[in-house]
């Protein structure tokens, strides 16, 4: 299969516009071309996606069929394409923290205050650990409250970040 997402963009904006010219001055491109690539997009599916007249441009059942599904295969590209540019923009990401009940109930819910306010969209998740999985502070191990590898080290306290020993 040798479909292209700039062949299913021309698709849908024939298809919306209902015209080629229309549709070729929103895309930017001549009218020959977007003609052309229609026919290639057809052949490659082996059927008409349009009826067309003189005056206007029809889908046909199969057209219909290809619009619907390729709406939503283009709004799910977007939607991945949107994610990871959040990602890359350290926008989302995922904060897991564990750390001793006392630290937990006293310090942590400023730090994640805090967090949130910086990183709006981050989920935060505060897993159940059992003391002996903590050590104190320390510089060497890998933190708990920072990056996963998304997001900058952030620490939970004016020292050093809390630090999973397993």
């Amino acid at each position: 299969m040798k479909i292209t997402i700039k062949q299913i963009q021309q698709f849908l904006a024939v298809a919306e516009l209902g015209n080629f010219s229309r549709a070729s001055k929103r895309l930017g491109t001549a009218q020959p071309a977007l003609s052309q690539a229609i026919r290639d997009l057809e052949d490659e599916l082996s059927v008409r996606l349009f009826d067309r007249t003189t005056r206007r441009v029809e889908l046909t059942d199969a057209g219909r069929e290809f619009q619907n599904s390729t709406t939503k295969v283009m709004e799910e590209l977007e939607h991945a394409v949107e994610g990871v540019h959040m990602l890359a923009e350290r926008r989302r990401g995922r904060l897991r923290i564990a750390a001793p009940p006392l630290l937990a109930s006293v310090v942590l819910p400023q730090a994640i205050a805090e967090f949130q306010q910086s990183y709006p969209v981050s989920p935060c998740s505060s897993p159940t650990s059992a003391p002996s999985r903590l050590s104190r502070p320390c510089a060497a191990a890998r933190p708990i409250a920072g990056s996963e590898p998304s997001l900058p080290p952030k620490t939970v306290s004016s020292g050093s970040p809390w630090c999973a020993t397993a």
